[in-house]
């Protein structure tokens, strides 16, 4: 690759990694902060509660992943090409921050199912909610080590945003 030409690909790989970053950082704290709360503080029943946490959990499925995937792969692609040390070691932490937060979906996956399957069976109609709130709160807790996990890596983003690309210029390469 020329030098002329890696600045840019260098430039494009950390702002796409960074915007996606910032993508799972916000999706996953408004979820925490907002949608999962108010789904547990709700004076309904379960049945309703999770009837309405099935359409997040749908759209997460299909949306997360492949920004996730996205977010990895550019983190590894900057590790990989990285011209100074420092920069090489930040990328990896921010991806193996993205990888864990990924590999949060071992243990989400089954609770997603077993809420899924309160609703399509329509159990908790006539109930005060606790078993939804139980149910949610389980996910709350590991939806913030998403929260922290996320904010690693976006925030390594923002940082190398800063400091490698006038370095890459200055050096040519």
């Amino acid at each position: 690759m020329s030098s002329v030409n890696k600045p840019i690909v260098v430039r494009t790989a950390q702002i796409l990694s960074t915007t996606t970053s910032a993508l799972i950082l916000g999706s996953t704290t408004w979820a925490s902060v907002a949608v999962m709360p108010s789904l547990i503080a709700a004076p309904v029943s379960t049945y309703d509660k999770l009837s309405v946490f099935k359409g997040l959990i749908l759209r997460a499925n299909s949306i997360l992943p492949p920004i996730f995937l996205t977010a990895i792969s550019s983190l590894g692609y900057l590790a990989y090409t990285a011209t100074v040390a420092p920069s090489r070691r930040n990328y990896l932490i921010g991806a193996g921050a993205l990888v864990t937060a990924l590999a949060l979906q071992i243990p989400v996956l089954p609770r997603n199912r077993a809420m899924l399957q309160v609703v399509e069976r329509g159990e908790g109609k006539e109930d005060d909610g606790r078993k939804g709130n139980w149910m949610i709160g389980e996910l709350l807790r590991l939806n913030w080590g998403r929260v922290v996990l996320s904010a690693v890596a976006f925030g390594i983003g923002v940082f190398e945003l800063q400091n490698e690309y006038p370095y890459v210029l200055s050096h040519g390469t």
